[in-house]
Order: structure tokens, then C-alpha cells, then sequence
């Protein structure tokens, strides 16, 4: 809506700035006190959609803090993505007091650029804050499926899935914040200036957008089928990533109201539906990257196998257990919190078939759940080998006072 303001008297000024921000449809009269919007049905999609997110962000803070692990790289990236998805969600809940999926003709003109303002603060911040959610998930994952030092095709796509998502979103803030002369016109249609047609910009970036979270959908998927699992626990593992699907959904819902918004005048109404789909992808983002450490979280909580696709995660992530359950004839070790360490000290025996076992003080068993590892491990893959060098020495049966009659000097096979 352009306007030569300095044509006007100042009563057809005062007119013009009290009326609609839009021509109504024929037949509808401008409502500017108490206009119909959906605002009920938008903040229970947002609040629920920022209480999501900050629960899973939390929950991977909680398990990295009560395990003890040394922070990622990736860890440090959530806390800063999830600092601009706070950002971005306090921008979008501001509009509260103004109203959502409300008519551009109910609005005054006059008013009209304090929302348009926020939209402009809310794309610049979610564009950040998508950039770095992605690129943090694709770092992450690198961790997680990619040795130290390898070079392999998935290292490779996600070098260059992260270089596509962070030279595409910062070109596309760019772009978005010169589409108007002077900058101001971006957000105010009584700024006299000129813009660009910034539908492409839009469209573009929305298909860009749909492509990249179906690439980062996809491409952990053959790593994960190729492990060696059942089928069943396989299946557990992938099913981790059905967030994934809803971050595609959502964002193919997004590519196509973004099409009906760049062709609609109506852009306080058509701007609120981008919106709800913009919010409903960035949480699911937000939960494909904490998703991966739920499993230490619960464990950390004292919460074992709560779901098999939690059981299966669980035994893709932990890299460091250890089975401490240790039975004999006569007695069972039964304390969850159970640690062997010290030396016990060889004795020589008569014969090759009872060796005897040195244990280090280097090697630690304990856990921390509330239950021992070993209470349903068995079907787990190899963890951990110990290589064990034994040297005996052979006195005779004569230089022996005692035979190994006793069941803790039975062999174990």
C-alpha cells in the first residue's frame, strides 16, 4: 500500500490513517475494536510448542550434566539454538496483545506497522535459529555415526549439507533485509520508498528449506539399517527419527501456505498461517536434536527400558558399559551398585585348566541406574573387549597344599 502522504490535507490524512489497512471484501464492514481472530487456538499451539522444546532441551542438559560426560561441540550449539528458538517463540507470543489470524482490513492503518515490525524481527530471528538447529543436528549426528578421523559418504553430505544450510539462510536474511529502500519500508507502507518483489525470496527459500530437513531425514537411515541389530531393534532405532517426518510435514505445509501468502494482500491473516507451521517445524527440529540423548536422560532418572525404541537407542549411544553380573554355585552378586576393583593376587595352581585371574585397578565396573546393566544385556552387541595376557607357573602336585575342589575354583567356560 503506497500513499502520498504530502497530497493530503490533514483532515483527508486523518481519515486515511483511521481507516482499514486493507479495502474490505464488498459487504464487510471494518471491525477495529473487537475484530474475529483464532488468537485461543494460536497460543495453545505455541505454548505447547515451546513447552515441547524447552522439555527435550532440558532433559539432554539434565543427562549430559548427571552423567558427567565432557560437553560436544553439539552441546554447546543447542544451548545457543535453543537461546535463539526462545528468542524467536517470546517475538511471535508478543503479538498476543494484538491478535492472531486477524483480518488486515481490521486493523487501522496507523497500527498496522507495529505487527508487520514483528513479522520483520520474527523472520530474521527464525531464519537464524533454523540455520543453526540444522547445522547443529547434522554436527551432532557426525559425533554420533562417524568415527574420529573418517571420511566416509556420510561425513562428506553432511560437510556439505551443513555449507548449503549456513550459506543459504545468511544469504537469505541478507536478501530479505535489502528487498526495500529504505529499510524501514520493509514494515511501515507510510514510509515513502521502493521494494522488490520478494515472492521468490519466499517461495525459493521455503522449497530450499523442504529439501534440506528431507536430506537430514534420509540420510542417517542407511547407517541405521545397516547395523548389525535384529530387524525389530533396527526398526526401534529408526522409529527415534519419526520427529524427523513431522519436521518434513511441517514444512511442506509451510512451502504451501508460504505460496498462498506471497499471493495474498490479506498478509496480517495469511502471515499468522506461515507462522503456526514455521513454530510446529522448529520445535521438531529442536527435538531431533535433543532426541538422541533422551535415553542417557531416563537412565540418569532412574528410568530403564521404558519403551524398546528407547532400549535400542540406548545401546546405539552408550559407549561405555560394562555387564558386572557375576554368579557362582554357591553365591550371586546382587547390589545395583556394584564396583570390583583393587588386585587380587594370583595363586599358582597344579593344573593348566585353572588360570590364574589378576584384576587391575584400572578396570571398573559400576552403574548407576538403579538396576545392573546386566539384568537384560543379553541380546546386546559387543560393547567392550579385554584382552587378557596370563603367565603361569606349574609347581607340581606335590608343592600344591590345596586342590581346587572349591566352586570358586571351578573353570568358567
Amino acid at each position: 500500500m503506497s500513499i502520498d502522504l504530502n497530497s493530503l490535507s490533514a483532515e483527508e490524512l486523518e481519515a486515511v490513517l483511521n481507516g482499514p489497512a486493507l479495502t474490505p471484501p464488498s459487504g464487510v464492514t471494518p471491525n477495529f475494536n473487537s475484530p474475529p481472530n483464532r488468537s485461543t487456538m494460536a497460543n495453545g499451539v505455541y505454548g505447547f510448542c515451546f513447552a515441547l522444546g524447552s522439555l527435550f532441551v532440558f532433559a539432554r542438559a539434565y543427562g549430559l550434566w548427571r552423567s558427567s560426560k565432557r560437553a560436544h561441540i553439539s552441546d554447546y550449539m543447542t544451548l545457543v539454538s535453543y537461546g535463539l528458538y526462545a528468542g524467536f517463540m517470546t517475538v511471535i507470543l508478543c503479538q498476543v496483545h494484538i491478535g492472531y489470524f486477524v483480518h488486515q482490513w481490521d486493523f487501522r492503518l496507523k497500527d498496522v506497522s507495529k505487527l508487520f515490525y514483528l513479522f520483520h524481527v520474527a523472520t530474521n530471528v527464525w531464519a537464524a535459529t533454523i540455520m543453526l538447529i540444522k547445522a547443529t543436528i547434522l554436527v551432532d549426528w557426525l559425533h554420533i555415526f562417524v568415527p574420529v578421523g573418517t571420511r566416509n559418504y556420510f561425513w562428506w553430505i553432511s560437510i556439505f549439507l551443513i555449507s548449503l544450510d549456513l550459506l543459504f539462510y545468511s544469504a537469505a536474511i541478507i536478501a530479505i533485509n535489502l528487498t526495500c529502500k529504505p529499510h524501514a519500508k520493509l514494515y511501515d507502507p507510510l514510509v515513502e520508498g521502493t521494494c522488490s518483489d520478494s515472492r521468490a525470496i519466499d517461495i525459493t527459500s521455503s522449497v530450499i528449506n523442504f529439501l534440506i530437513d528431507l536430506a537430514i531425514l534420509i540420510l542417517p537411515q542407511r547407517v541405521i539399517w545397516g547395523l548389525r541389530m535384529s530387524f525389530q531393534k533396527r526398526l526401534g532405532v529408526s522409529a527415534v527419527f519419526v520427529v524427523g517426518f513431522m519436521a518434513c510435514f511441517a514444512a511442506g505445509f509451510r512451502l504451501a501456505v508460504t505460496i498462498n501468502y506471497s499471493k495474498s494482500q490479506d498478509l496480517t491473516y495469511s502471515f499468522c498461517t506461515v507462522g503456526i507451521w514455521v513454530v510446529v517445524e522448529t520445535t521438531c527440529g529442536l527435538i531431533v536434536l535433543c532426541t538422541p540423548a533422551i535415553p542417557l536422560a531416563l537412565h540418569e532418572l532412574g528410568i530403564q527400558n521404558l519403551v524398546a525404541i528407547t532400549k535400542s537407542w540406548s545401546r546405539l549411544t552408550t559407549t561405555k558399559r560394562s555387564n558386572t553380573k557375576m554368579s557362582n554355585q554357591g553365591s550371586r552378586i546382587s547390589n545395583p551398585y556394584n564396583e570390583i576393583s583393587g588386585t587380587c593376587p594370583a595363586k599358582p595352581y597344579s593344573s593348566d585348566s585353572h588360570k590364574p585371574l589378576e584384576l587391575h585397578r584400572g578396570d571398573r565396573y559400576s552403574n548407576h541406574g538403579g538396576a545392573p546393566f546386566g539384568a537384560d544385556l543379553s541380546d546386546t552387541a559387543i560393547l567392550r573387549t579385554t584382552h587378557v595376557g596370563v603367565t603361569t607357573e606349574d609347581y607340581g602336585p606335590d608343592s600344591i597344599p590345596m586342590s581346587p575342589q572349591h566352586p570358586w575354583n571351578q573353570r568358567v567356560e
